[in-house]
């Protein structure tokens, strides 16, 4: 009961920080929830007597540690962020176009208002006149409005025709299933160059390599270049080659899961195996 008088705000938080940190995240974590959350893991573990079980849960982040073991202590070459890279092959998105188009169309009518009436009549025959300040600003944005509309639509011209993706993705191209469509944005594991790696921690990727837990780049005479970073991210996206940010946190979101489920089998039906 104690452990469940810790969790129930812990999973209240969690909850309200998913819907807002869910793709696409609005909100990021930091440091005062990462602390927050191991906190109360350690103190739930130790005081309700299932510590063996608690380190079962984190078997993905103690693999996370130890595969990054060797930029963590500087074996490999560590650069400053680690996170997957995007690629963007259309940069300006059909929501964008949409909203370039209606902000065109009041800038072509002035003396249309937000909702939808008129900003003034003339008394004589009722017929709607503009503001003075739209009449003013009116030919600036019009102008700007019409070069916007021209490059966004020259920018996604050449894919509109993937813009039925969605309704058929089981026939569109030999891209798009590896968990993109063309025109959209996807992720890449980010990679780190092999200058100045020490003689240990190239020991340490040659096994990793061998174990296909590491994508190599060689050059012409056989020597490795650069790695993937060495991440559970960029891990996932070596086996998977290419994926959009949401389904990368899926996928991320599906190995926690599977993996406490295995945790709490373990603990409950293989316990004399594991436990002494």
């Amino acid at each position: 009961m104690f452990s469940l008088y810790l969790l129930l705000p812990f999973v209240s938080v969690s909850a309200a920080l998913y819907y807002w940190n869910v793709y696409p995240a609005r909100v990021f974590v930091g440091d005062t929830y990462c602390y927050f959350a191991g906190m109360t893991f350690a103190v739930c573990g130790i005081h309700g007597h299932f510590s063996k079980t608690l380190l079962l849960l984190f078997v993905p982040q103690a693999f996370n540690f130890v595969y990054s073991a060797p930029q963590i202590f500087a074996f490999v070459p560590c650069p400053r962020h680690r996170l997957p890279k995007m690629v963007v092959n259309s940069p300006i998105p059909r929501k964008l176009i949409n909203r370039l188009q209606k902000e065109l169309d009041a800038d072509m009518h002035p003396g249309v208002s937000s909702n939808g009436g008129y900003a003034g009549t003339n008394s004589d025959s009722d017929t709607p006149t503009p503001t003075a300040s739209a009449r003013e600003s009116g030919a600036v944005r019009r102008t700007l409005s019409s070069a916007m509309m021209s490059f966004a639509r020259g920018k996604v011209a050449g894919s509109k025709k993937t813009s039925k993706s969605r309704r058929s993705r089981a026939g569109s191209t030999a891209e798009a299933t590896d968990g993109q469509a063309a025109g959209s944005a996807y992720m890449i594991a980010s990679r780190t160059t092999l200058e100045g790696a020490k003689p240990l921690g190239l020991r340490i990727l040659r096994l990793y390599e061998l174990l296909g837990i590491l994508d190599v780049e060689r050059d012409e005479e056989g020597n490795m270049v650069s790695v993937n970073n060495l991440t559970l991210l960029n891990l996932v996206l070596v086996k998977r080659k290419r994926l959009t940010e949401a389904q990368l946190n899926n996928r991320i979101l599906l190995i926690q899961v599977a993996n406490s489920l295995l945790a709490f089998f373990i603990r409950y039906h293989l316990s004399h195996l594991f436990y002494f």
